[in-house]
Parts: structure tokens; C-alpha cells; sequence
């Protein structure tokens, strides 16, 4: 048997394993078997030995305990790392942003965007095309009006038809019809008027590849824009708001325009000491046993674009306040949604078995013998902060040209700073406003919704955010007036 600091933590020599191989080495040596029962002499001194060897593994178990909780840096990941636990690298933030121009262009990895506050985003990963099978938003135009005629137009496989039948019809009220039928029969995308003859379709699920549009005749496909995955130039937890996105660093020929119609899913930020020393406490007892712990720990580790990841179990025998019905363990992964089937095997291989499972999001995974379990966990939900602030200017301080801008964006990093499950503090506000030089007064009031655009209902007290929810925050919900 192996003792000492070893993958599955730390094996400590007892004083039965001492004295047992300090009897077998003597026997060794002197080549005949010896008494080994407490009343012979020789036990004496090979008791005595064996104990004062057994204090000094009982203070080395100690030692590897303290350290494990008060090393920093290199040191901690190095004692970290002979339990299997490695410190988690940051990763990039991601989303699908929406790219225009030539039909069938090639994207190549080298394009940049940028979000309105400069975060860049490049290409994740190779092979991408504009092109009308894949279409996050599209302006068609009626071009021809014909009677009688039925146009036809196909959105994600559906067939769609408007028939003119009227003599009286232009392009604008055709184009009108279109929306109607678009809005009451279309699965995947609803529709806005133009009123010029055009109406705009837009997917209802952004950042959903491969939804084709397809126009019939007397119809044409204008502007269209095709969902395109990024992720972040630098790693962390960086945001990129809906609709801020509408510039390129780099582009390329055949490229015309972009915008994100979603927020990016961000990243993570290098784990710190405090965090890694916590989250080696909770796991080193456990590793590689069927624990919540473990679930957490193979998730984060071993699962490449996971973010963050809670989990809960209610031993009670009742539903608890997350709503978690009793004996059942809830997983909570913030990911991109083409990590689901993963993150379920991971959370299979690693759960005891029989342990129910809840959670919005089920997978089915199939066992060694073929047999197929429903994995059930969910993923984090948004929340969005709103800030309203009256700002009185110091008569003796200058307030600074921009000093609009640097109020805002000393909010939105200081929210971009917060773990999920932070509560939305009122008090905590402060201190990134009179950061900014020039600030005498600030009058405040925030507020968190569910939804976009959400309509506020001003506070000026503490919000209380869920653990399963992040707190997001954006230039464009900081509103600034001034006395």
C-alpha cells in the first residue's frame, strides 16, 4: 500500500503499519522468525520506535492540512495538484454574433468585432459561411405584385403562403400580409413591417444556427445576417450586451456588417488562491467518490467552456426553496448550450447511482450495457441591473469631459467583478461613482429584471439574486442625470 500525499490526498502511516514493518525487516535481517506479541522484549523497542515514527507521519498529516489551506501561488497549486485538483484558467467569453454581406463568403478566423465599449471578439474556430441556410435575420422584399398569385416563402422548413387575389394590392400591403402569417404560423421567426414594401424576419431563438430562408418567386432576399460563433480576444469574464456589437476590428472582403442579437455567455476569470483553497478543502475528502463535490469538480475540470457550476442537494422530505424535490441533487452550469450532451455524461459518470436528478434541461445518456438514464440539471439564468443616479458635481473638483462614460463603466466593471449568485448591493455603487473625480453627491436608485428591455421599479435598497443567477450589467441601463 502507497502512503504519503498521493492523488487521492493524504495516506498516513499508522502505528500498526510501522510496527509491522519494522517486525518484518527485523526478521529479514536476522533470517528467523521473531515473537511479535507485547510481552516479549524485543517488543519494547520496537514499540517505542513505531511511536515515535507514527508522531512524526501525525505531524506531517497536520502539516499537509495547514498548508493546504494557507499556501498562495505556485505553492498551492503545486500541494493542490497531488489530489487531482488544478487551478481553474480562465476562458473566454462567447456568443453568436450575426454577420452580413455576400452570400456563401467565407468568414476567416482572423475577423474582429468589437462591443461599444472596445471588448474585441475573434472567430471561434474555422469553416463559416454567409449563407441563406443559416439566417438569424433577414429583410425580404415584395418585388413584383401579381393577380392572382400566391407567394411563398419557407422559414426553417416551414411553408409559408400569402395568395393575392385582389387587384388592389401593392408591395407594402402584400408585405403586410406576410407578417400576419409569419407572426400566427411560424415556429422558428416573427416578423416586423417596414411598411415600404419589406418586412424584417428574425429568429425568436438567437445564436441558432442553421435556419434556412428560402424566397419564392416575386419575392426577394435582401440584407440578411447569418449567426456566426465568437469568443472573446482575451479571457474573463467580459460582456458584450445585446446590439452593442455592430463594428470590426478586422473584417474581410465580401463582409459588410455585423450585431449581436445576444449577450455573450461570459467567461471566467483566472481562479484566485482564496477560491482554489476553498474549493480544495470541499473536495479533498471526497475525490473521486459519487459526491456533489465530485460532480462539481469534474465539471469544472474536465469540461472545457463551463463557466461556473453550483450544486444542491435536499436531503429533506420536502421541496426546498430552490424548488428541489426532496433526495434530489440539482446541478446548475452556466455553458453554452452545444456543451449540454457533456456536461449530462460528466454529471452520469460522477453522480451515485439512483440519485434522482432535477433541473429544466434533460439529456438522455446511455450506460455501459445501453441502457438510457434522463440527466437533468439546469443553467443559469440572467438577471439584468438597472442604475438610475443623480450626480451633483463638486464646485472645487473638476468633473472630467468624459466623466459621464467613466461613471458607467466604473459600474459596469464593478459588476463584471461579481460571482453568480451575488446579491445586487445598493451601498456597494458608491465607491466606483466617486471613483470618478469631480463627484459631490450621488442620489441613487436600482433595480433588477427578469427580462429585456424590463421596465424598473426603483429601489434604493439591497436585491437579493438568486444562487442559480448572474447579475448583469450594461452601459445602456445606466441612466445618468445631473443637479
Amino acid at each position: 500500500m502507497a502512503y504519503g500525499l498521493l492523488s487521492t490526498g493524504f495516506e498516513k502511516k499508522t502505528f500498526d503499519d510501522i510496527r509491522t514493518e519494522v517486525y518484518d525487516e527485523l526478521e529479514a535481517r536476522f533470517g528467523a522468525p521473531i515473537r511479535r506479541d507485547v510481552s516479549s522484549n524485543i517488543d519494547i523497542p520496537v514499540s517505542i520506535l513505531s511511536t515515535k515514527i507514527a508522531e512524526c507521519w501525525d505531524a506531517l498529516q497536520t502539516i499537509n492540512a495547514q498548508r493546504g489551506v494557507t499556501a498562495d501561488g505556485v505553492s498551492l497549486d503545486d500541494i493542490v495538484g497531488y489530489s487531482g485538483v488544478v487551478r481553474l484558467a480562465a476562458t473566454e467569453s462567447r456568443l453568436y454574433v450575426g454577420i452580413s454581406g455576400d452570400d456563401t463568403t467565407v468568414i476567416p478566423e482572423t475577423v474582429i468585432v468589437r462591443t461599444d465599449a472596445g471588448v474585441q471578439f475573434t472567430v471561434d474556430g474555422s469553416g463559416y459561411t454567409i449563407t441563406t441556410s443559416s439566417i438569424e435575420e433577414a429583410t425580404i422584399e415584395v418585388t413584383d405584385v401579381v393577380n392572382p398569385f400566391t407567394y411563398t416563402l419557407v422559414l426553417g422548413g416551414e411553408t409559408l403562403t400569402v395568395t393575392n387575389s385582389s387587384g388592389s394590392s401593392t408591395p407594402a400591403i402584400l408585405a403586410g400580409s406576410f407578417v400576419l402569417v409569419v407572426n400566427t404560423h411560424s415556429t422558428y421567426f416573427s416578423a416586423t413591417d417596414n411598411f415600404d414594401g419589406t418586412f424584417t424576419v428574425k429568429t425568436k431563438t438567437p445564436g441558432t444556427p442553421n435556419r434556412a430562408v428560402v424566397v419564392g418567386e416575386n419575392l426577394s432576399l435582401n440584407e440578411f445576417y447569418t449567426p456566426i460563433p465568437f469568443k472573446s480576444v482575451l479571457s474573463g469574464r467580459l460582456p458584450a450586451p445585446i446590439g452593442t456589437i455592430t463594428n470590426f476590428v478586422v473584417s474581410d472582403t465580401g463582409i459588410s456588417k455585423c450585431y449581436n442579437y445576444q449577450e455573450a455567455s461570459l467567461g471566467r476569470n483566472r481562479e484566485t488562491d482564496a477560491e482554489l483553497r476553498s474549493r480544495f478543502i470541499k473536495v479533498r475528502s471526497g475525490v473521486a467518490s459519487a459526491s456533489l463535490n465530485a460532480i462539481i469538480t469534474a465539471l469544472q475540470q474536465e469540461v472545457e467552456g463551463v463557466n461556473f457550476v453550483a450544486g444542491y442537494e435536499n436531503l429533506t422530505e420536502v421541496t426546498d426553496v430552490l424548488g428541489v424535490p426532496p433526495h434530489h441533487i440539482y446541478i446548475v452550469v452556466d455553458c453554452a448550450d452545444t456543451l449540454n450532451t457533456l456536461v449530462a455524461e460528466t454529471i452520469f459518470e460522477h453522480k451515485a447511482a439512483g440519485t434522482p436528478m432535477y433541473g429544466a434541461v434533460s439529456v438522455d445518456v446511455a450506460d455501459v450495457i445501453g441502457n438510457v438514464h434522463a440527466v437533468k440539471f439546469s443553467k443559469t439564468t440572467n438577471v439584468y441591473a438597472h442604475i438610475r443616479a443623480e450626480i451633483t458635481k463638486s464646485s472645487e473638483v473638476a468633473f472630467p469631459s468624459d466623466g459621464d462614460y467613466l461613471i458607467k463603466q466604473a459600474i459596469v466593471s464593478y459588476g463584471n467583478s461579481l460571482v453568480h449568485g451575488s446579491d445586487f448591493l445598493y451601498q456597494a455603487l458608491y465607491a466606483p461613482i466617486y471613483g470618478v473625480s469631480g463627484v459631490a453627491n450621488v442620489n441613487l436608485e436600482i433595480d433588477a429584471t427578469a427580462t429585456l428591455p424590463g421596465t424598473p421599479s426603483w429601489k434604493i435598497w439591497n436585491i437579493s439574486i438568486l444562487p442559480t443567477q448572474k447579475l448583469l450589467f450594461s452601459l445602456d441601463r445606466i441612466t445618468l442625470t445631473y443637479a
